[in-house]
């Protein structure tokens, strides 16, 4: 299986791939047709409709931990593949014949109840262990993986595009930009009053000085922030730290970032070329999501995420923008 975004191919014995389906919010369109699913509190798919006609294409319902129940009334009336099942997961035993649930940071199994490997921040529970799947209460509570980077877009005057990582007290920021010298006037266009060239610094930001950073963001105004279920938090983090292990102290001290530990040069920042967004988008695609069309300016990355999210359910946009980066700052001030 190749997977670029929320599009899935095939590849066959020669290397060629064949297209599968894309998937939607609601469910997938596949070569065969759009196919829905209804899904039950905890995400999981009940049922499979041929969009068509309406048709019941599958039927399951789930045991506690996520094995699909020998009731009676489960059907399957089509030799179609349908891989999505348990908590609206990956059922693994569908092409590779292992009886595990993909959840993306963390493999899963049905039958043993429990998870594959430890939960990575299992020192934060010490009461439970760090196997157990939902704290035991599989009925109420889901887990999507643990883990989901964020893209927070600014949206005020020219606007600005970070990412994070991580959950909670434990939520890393990477953000790029002209923090450093700028490029003198002398020496290249201006673009109205900003100099569109300089040290392209990345800052990565915890604990304190992350939930400072969320404060003015939040009190800023003016922005968007989307989940990437899809995404590979270790892939990214392991990206950007391999750019600031690489990197260089800021030259300018007259900036901020002249005496900042958490701030390197990474590259050569240009305005209309490599900023903010395509440090974003690059981050992204190294952990495994892939956002298209390109874009260079916050404003249109927004637009694009906006429209990505409505059909893409690997993409959810925060509806409450303000609770949730308070909730986090809140978290991040508990450390």
């Amino acid at each position: 299986m190749v997977y670029c975004g929320p599009m899935i191919y095939r590849r066959n014995n020669t290397g060629a791939l064949s297209f599968e389906g894309v998937s939607i919010c609601s469910g997938r369109i596949t070569v065969a047709g759009v196919r829905y699913n209804v899904t039950d509190h905890l995400g999981s798919v009940c049922g499979v409709i041929r969009g068509s006609d309406g048709a019941l294409l599958e039927r399951n319902d789930y045991a506690l931990y996520g094995g699909v129940s020998s009731l009676p009334l489960n059907v399957t009336t089509n030799t179609e593949s349908h891989r999505y099942h348990f908590s609206g997961k990956e059922d693994q035993s569908i092409d590779f014949s292992v009886p595990y649930t993909d959840f993306g940071a963390r493999h899963y199994s049905p039958a043993l109840r429990r998870w594959l490997v430890p939960d990575p921040k299992s020192e934060d529970y010490y009461e439970i262990s760090p196997y157990a799947y939902c704290a035991g209460d599989p009925v109420n509570l889901l887990d999507d993986d643990g883990k989901k980077p964020r893209v927070y877009i600014q949206k005020s005057r020219i606007g600005h595009a970070f990412i994070t990582t991580g959950e909670g007290n434990q939520t890393i920021i990477y953000t790029y930009g002209r923090y450093g010298s700028l490029t003198p006037s002398s020496s290249g266009s201006t673009l109205g009053g900003y100099t569109p060239r300089g040290e392209g610094v990345l800052y990565i930001k915890t604990g304190q000085k992350a939930s400072e950073y969320l404060k003015s963001v939040r009190d800023e105004g003016n922005y968007s922030i989307y989940s990437i279920t899809e995404g590979n938090d270790a892939k990214i983090d392991d990206y950007f730290n391999g750019l600031f292990d690489n990197g260089t102290r800021p030259s300018d001290p007259n900036k901020p970032s002249f005496n900042d530990s958490t701030a390197r040069v990474i590259d050569t920042y240009h305005l209309l070329k490599n900023n903010c967004v395509t440090t974003t988008q690059s981050a992204l695609r190294e952990g495994g999501v892939s956002i298209s069309p390109k874009t260079i300016r916050p404003v249109n990355f927004d637009s694009v995420m906006n429209s990505l999210s409505v059909y893409n359910n690997d993409i959810e946009k925060v509806e409450d923008v303000e609770a949730f980066i308070n909730e986090l700052i809140s978290q991040l001030n508990s450390q």
